[in-house]
This record gives structure tokens, C-alpha cells and sequence, in this order.
């Protein structure tokens, strides 16, 4: 399989096929390209079917690692940045626009660590689960990047990456909107 989310269909269509539970760590939001029609896509997953739990979660644009990941991912720091709370951004407007219930079901997280890959995690702990990893290899396009799924739980590997992952967006904290009103070329006033 080649290209982002197999190449095959959507991000959003993808996600769409999860019955209950969504879960994204992923850097490949922060590229922000599409990121409006993805926030308002991932909105839309909460509101039918009304049982579904969807989790996000990004790198902070504030984290000590964004040199990093600027570095990986061959993007102007500063740029990373912009895109990182631009993604952010539409992801808490498009949750604002949600009923209460709704908003409830939709979670926005950010982690100060990179993780080797982005992963979406389909209904994790049920007998249907997947796994999708996307790993962009250094300094290369977007377009390069590759994705293998594993499904169901029972299998050594599957149960590794959704513990793992699982535990990266069970320890990123709760997305707040302050986190992307600094500039990321602010500098301290003397």
C-alpha cells in the first residue's frame, strides 16, 4: 500500500468506518493542507452514528520537540507551526459548532513528543479493530508516505501499537485554545 490512508479512499471516508471509537495521533494533520474539510469531517463523525467517540491528537505547536519534527518533516519551523495551530484551530471551531452531547464524544489533544508514526486506531478494542500506521520517511513529500494496517485484537503486534498509542493519547493533555494564539515568531519583550 502506498500514499496516506492506503490511497484508497478519504482520510474522512476511512474514519467513517469505525462503529464506536476513533483515535488519531498524528502528525500528518500538522501539514494542514486539507485540515478545514478534515476538521468539519471529523465533527460530522460524532453526530452519526450518535455512540461514536472520536479522540485526536496532535503535537504541541508549543513542545519541545517542533525542531525537530521541522527537521523530519523538511518544513520551516515556523511554518510547522502555523500549520500545527491552524489544524488545531479548525479542529476546536468545528467542535464549538457541536451540540453538548456531541462535544462530548469529540476529544482534542495535544502531546509534547514525536511519535515514529501517525496512527488512526478503528474500534481498538473490539473483535473488528484496525490499526492504520503512516510512516513519511526523512525529509521526503507528503505524497511518499506509506501505510500498512494490522487488524484485531489477539495478535501479538496489533495488541503492542494500540497499547502504545493508546498510551501516547492517554498521557496528551487536553487541547485548551491558548495554546495557538502565541505567534510562533513571537519574541520575549525586553
Amino acid at each position: 500500500m502506498t500514499g496516506s490512508h492506503c490511497g484508497l479512499v478519504s482520510p474522512i471516508d476511512y474514519l467513517r468506518t469505525a462503529k464506536n471509537t476513533v483515535v488519531v495521533a498524528g502528525y500528518w494533520m500538522a501539514h494542514g493542507n486539507e485540515a478545514e474539510d478534515i476538521a468539519d469531517g471529523i465533527a460530522d463523525l460524532v453526530r452519526k452514528p450518535t455512540e461514536r467517540k472520536v479522540t485526536i491528537a496532535l503535537i504541541d505547536p508549543n513542545g519541545p520537540c517542533i525542531p525537530e519534527l521541522a527537521s523530519y518533516l523538511d518544513i520551516p519551523q515556523a511554518e510547522l507551526v502555523r500549520r500545527i495551530q491552524s489544524s488545531l484551530g479548525n479542529l476546536h471551531e468545528a467542535w464549538s459548532k457541536l451540540g453538548s452531547d456531541e462535544r462530548d464524544r469529540l476529544t482534542i489533544k495535544v502531546y509534547r513528543t514525536i511519535p515514529i508514526a501517525s496512527v488512526i486506531i478503528l474500534d481498538g478494542n473490539r473483535p473488528e479493530g484496525r490499526i492504520q500506521i503512516d510512516i513519511k520517511p526523512y525529509r521526503v513529500a507528503r505524497n511518499y508516505s506509506f501505510s500498512f494496517e494490522l487488524a484485531g485484537p489477539g495478535h501479538t503486534l496489533y495488541d503492542l501499537c494500540n497499547k502504545a498509542w493508546g498510551s501516547l493519547v492517554a498521557e496528551a493533555a487536553d487541547f485548551v485554545p491558548q495554546i495557538i494564539a502565541k505567534e510562533p515568531t513571537e519574541t520575549p519583550s525586553s
